[in-house]
């Protein structure tokens, strides 16, 4: 049975395919159509079998290895995933990163990055690296829905952001 623990300031396009691993969502974080989770790890792909076929769980052959599903998807807050992106799993998401359309993502992925492709590959951090820490310890997620209504304009400009909250 999977498990999502979306948070409710976080949405998830339609047409996704996510069984068979738990994943966790932050806050506000955006995901665009089509994301596609893949969990199950064959064996083939840990040891080396002669066979590709998962006899452990068809044919119930115990001494077979099993394959591995149920690992991790963390996705932080304010991320932004876009359409037809394919995550496979145990993968870790930071927060702030972006990951283009159609990417293919088998990797961590630091925070406040832009990633994209097949496979997945860091093209940039979207702010300096002192940029990056100050607003991972600001945690604006985590302010009461009121005071960002009231603080919006500042989201405008990251260096004034910093200077007010950081």
């Amino acid at each position: 049975m999977n498990k999502i623990n979306i948070d409710k300031t976080s949405y998830m396009g339609t047409y996704s395919n996510h069984w068979n691993s738990p994943i966790s969502i932050g806050k506000y974080s955006s995901i665009g159509n089509g994301l596609t989770i893949i969990s199950s790890n064959h064996p083939p792909a840990r040891i080396p079998t002669v066979s590709t076929f998962p006899f452990a769980e068809k044919m119930g052959l115990s001494e077979y290895p099993k394959c591995i599903s149920g690992e991790l998807i963390d996705i932080g807050n304010d991320v932004w995933i876009g359409e037809n992106v394919t995550i496979i799993a145990p993968v870790k998401i930071g927060n702030g990163a972006i990951i283009g359309a159609g990417s293919v993502v088998a990797h961590d992925v630091e925070p406040y990055t832009l990633e994209f492709g097949n496979p997945c590959k860091k093209r940039k951090y979207r702010f300096s690296v002192d940029q990056i820490s100050a607003l991972n310890k600001i945690k604006w997620w985590e302010w009461d829905l009121k005071i960002i209504k009231e603080r919006i304009q500042d989201f405008k400009n990251i260096e004034v952001f910093i200077q007010k909250y950081g």
